[in-house]
């Protein structure tokens, strides 16, 4: 817990973590378009900033769901 974020506890974090119902495959394609839609990034290019280290970190089968998904 960081001294400097929201103070919740170990628990209230467990639990959030538990209870959160993220589409990371929606979340990854909406990325991926504002990407698209805002730089001259190639669909390579998007596809590495996503699972960067600098970028976003989506897994690999999120960038699978991007490829396909991606207009």
């Amino acid at each position: 817990m960081s001294e400097h974020g929201e103070k919740f506890t170990t628990d209230e974090a467990q639990y959030a973590i538990a209870n959160l119902k993220a589409d990371l495959n929606k979340n990854a394609l909406v990325k991926a378009k504002s990407y698209q839609e805002t730089t001259s990034m190639s669909p390579e290019a998007i596809r590495e900033q996503l699972t960067s280290t600098h970028g976003k970190r989506f897994t690999q089968a999120e960038v699978d769901y991007v490829s396909k998904n991606l207009d």
